[in-house]
């Protein structure tokens, strides 16, 4: 029989080694190895709202599939230092300082790397003159059914404002008003994914210059894969403020002379298709031919980003 003291020293023996008797254990796992559950990512607003008609009569165009061309984004240039990760527009407060971060003042000698020109014909030069962003068509290139056009955007997610002061003007003299159909520049809020079987383009617009002898307008469009609908009312000039504003599935669409301070609901567009992430930006385009190629200079004075909660903060 053992005897107690060699009893008692195994025990004493066990339990000081008692530490490490797990390490080995593969039931045991410590604390630390628990990996952390992952942080959910934000959900944007989504706040559905009726489509609202601006009165103007609007028009609608069946899809041509004859101008189709793709792949849409095989335009798509930026620089190779571009941050390709979207802005956080919201919901609250939320990537509020990112999103004013956008804002460009065009003050710079050269247009910021942040910026994508989207130009498959190549049909258009974006660069910044004298403190203003200038995009100048150069050949024919349409936002229209499946066609496409310039496009200097940055990436966006959620809800947004953004806001531009907006000139067109002919670009062989550009102090002389438009005098051509179909040269229009302004602001636009893009899917970047070409989703279903055959490219397809989603947007909504708002721009301003010359759609239809012998007005001017400020015009509105939205574009469901690839059938466009639009409304083109007269505007007494080829300059404003334009502005698009979305609020969950929302787009509005706004106006105001320059200088104004009231602005004038140009149209709503209820798109629940469009994602969250969205391209953003300045864009252009113009009817021409071979023999007569455009003559539209569209210059933007800055482009102003910031985030929303509410229709309420559209009109700030």
């Amino acid at each position: 029989m053992p005897s107690r003291i060699n009893v008692l020293s195994g025990a004493i023996v066990c339990l000081l080694l008692s530490v490490g008797c797990h390490e080995n254990d593969p039931g045991v796992v410590a604390e630390a190895d628990h990996p952390s559950p992952p942080a959910s990512d934000p959900m944007p607003m989504v706040m559905p709202m009726q489509a609202i008609d601006a009165g103007d009569t609007t028009m609608s165009a069946p899809v041509d599939a004859g101008s189709m061309i793709g792949p849409q984004d095989a335009g798509m240039r930026s620089a190779p230092d571009a941050s390709s990760a979207p802005y956080d527009a919201g919901p609250a407060a939320q990537g509020e300082a990112m999103v004013a971060a956008m804002s460009d003042d065009f003050e710079e000698s050269s247009l910021s790397a942040h910026w994508a020109l989207l130009d498959s014909r190549n049909a258009a030069d974006a660069r910044v003159d004298s403190g203003r962003l200038i995009l100048e068509m150069r050949s024919t290139a349409l936002w229209y059914n499946a066609q496409n056009a310039p496009l200097l955007s940055k990436t966006i997610n959620g809800n947004f404002r953004m806001t531009a002061r907006v000139h067109a003007y002919r670009a062989s003299d550009p102090r002389m008003p438009l005098v051509r159909e179909v040269h229009l520049g302004g602001l636009m809020a893009r899917d970047p994914d070409n989703r279903g079987p055959t490219p397809n383009e989603n947007y909504v617009l708002i721009v301003l210059g010359r759609a239809y002898a012998p007005e001017n307008s400020v015009e509105t469009k939205t574009t469901v894969d690839s059938m466009s609908t639009w409304n083109s009312p007269a505007w007494p000039t080829t300059e404003a403020e334009l502005r698009i504003c979305r609020v969950g599935s929302s787009f509005n669409m706004y106006k105001r002379n320059l200088g104004a301070t009231a602005w004038t609901l140009a149209m709503t567009y209820d798109r629940p298709d469009l994602p969250p992430t969205l391209q953003v930006g300045a864009c252009a385009y113009a009817s021409g031919s071979p023999t007569m190629p455009p003559d539209l200079r569209i210059e933007y004075d800055e482009i102003t980003f910031s985030t929303v909660e509410s229709v309420a903060d559209c009109l700030l």
